[in-house]
């Protein structure tokens, strides 16, 4: 499990550092980030609590990690989730744009 805990470490990292592309996916909830071998999914597809998932490049699930049963990941796995959905939908920008129409009203 120390192993996981590190990933998950380090894509909240690469996400701040803004590092890491990540792409909507087709539900509204549910972000991805591809890598060379695997790619990662963090969704919110079957309720509240985030799920992330590592797929092979065959698109295979190799990893689960469902904070609705493993109550210990909720906060890092919605902190995650937000960060993918703010760089996936690009939030800031589409803010600043709002600002600055407002600020011509």
């Amino acid at each position: 499990m120390a192993e996981i805990a590190e990933i998950v470490a380090k894509l909240i990292e690469r996400t701040d550092q803004g590092q890491l592309v990540w792409k909507s996916s087709v539900s509204e909830q549910s972000f991805y980030a591809m890598f060379s071998s695997v790619s990662v999914t963090i969704s919110k597809d079957f309720g509240p609590y985030p799920t992330l998932r590592i797929l092979d490049k065959t698109g295979r699930e190799i990893y689960l990690l469902d904070s609705q049963k493993s109550h210990q990941w909720r906060e890092q796995l919605g902190i995650l989730h937000e960060k993918a959905r703010w760089v996936a939908l690009d939030v800031a920008s589409q803010l600043d744009e709002l600002l600055t129409e407002l600020e011509k009203v």
